[in-house]
C-alpha cells in the first residue's frame, strides 16, 4: 500500500480527460531545480573556473590533455548539463503552477546566467589556436580570450549571487528546510573555494 503523498500523483478529471499535478510532485521539481542550480552554480562552474584561473602550471594530465585545461573542459560541460537540467525544472514548475515565468530579479538573473553558460561552450567551440611559446597573441585570440573569460566571469559571480536568492527563497517562501540546507550547503562549499 502506497499514498499519493508518498509515491506522487496526478489528479484526473473523468469528464475532461485532463490531468493536473499534484502539490508533491510541483514541489519535487522546484527541489531539483535549487540542487542542479545550486550544484552547478555554486560548485562545478566556478571549480572549472578556478583551475583554468590558478592551476595552469600544474603537471600532469587529465582527460588526456593538460591538466588545467582538461579539467576545465569536463567540469564546465557537466556543470552545463546540471544547469540546463534546473533550467528545465524551474520551467517545468511554472507551468504546473500556471505562474508566470519571468517576474523578478531571481528569474532574470537566472535567465541571463543560463544563456551566458550555454554560450561559453559554443564561443569555446570556435577558439582561436593557442599561441605558441614565445610569440605574441594574435588580436582574434586576445578578443576571444576577453570575450570568454569575461562572460564566464560574470555568469560565474551572477550565477552565485542568484543561488543566494535561490537559497533565501527556499527558506522564505517555500518554507522547505531540505532545500535550504543542501542549495546553503552547496553555496557556501563554493564561496570557500573561491576565497
Amino acid at each position: 500500500q502506497h499514498s499519493g503523498a508518498t509515491r506522487g500523483a496526478k489528479n484526473v478529471n473523468l469528464k475532461t480527460g485532463k490531468a493536473s499535478v499534484t502539490e508533491t510532485s510541483v514541489k519535487a521539481t522546484m527541489f531539483l531545480h535549487g540542487v542542479c542550480m545550486a550544484l552547478a552554480w555554486s560548485v562545478l562552474l566556478p571549480s572549472g573556473v578556478l583551475v583554468a584561473h590558478f592551476e595552469r602550471q600544474k603537471e600532469g594530465t587529465f582527460n588526456g590533455v593538460k591538466y588545467w585545461f582538461g579539467y576545465h573542459r569536463t567540469v564546465q560541460y557537466i556543470g552545463w548539463f546540471v544547469q540546463l537540467l534546473g533550467f528545465v525544472f524551474v520551467v517545468v514548475y511554472v507551468s504546473a503552477k500556471g505562474g508566470v515565468h519571468f517576474g523578478g530579479l531571481h528569474t532574470y538573473i537566472g535567465l541571463a546566467v543560463t544563456i551566458l553558460g550555454t554560450l561559453q561552450p559554443l564561443n569555446a567551440y570556435f577558439r582561436p589556436h593557442a599561441t605558441e611559446e614565445g610569440k605574441a597573441k594574435s588580436s582574434k585570440r586576445q578578443y576571444w580570450e576577453w570575450l570568454h573569460k569575461g562572460s564566464g566571469y560574470i555568469a560565474c559571480i551572477l550565477g552565485m549571487l542568484n543561488v543566494l536568492i535561490g537559497v533565501y527563497f527556499a527558506h522564505t517562501l517555500f518554507k522547505n528546510g531540505a532545500l535550504t540546507g543542501l542549495a546553503g550547503g552547496l553555496l557556501g562549499v563554493g564561496l570557500v573555494c573561491c576565497l
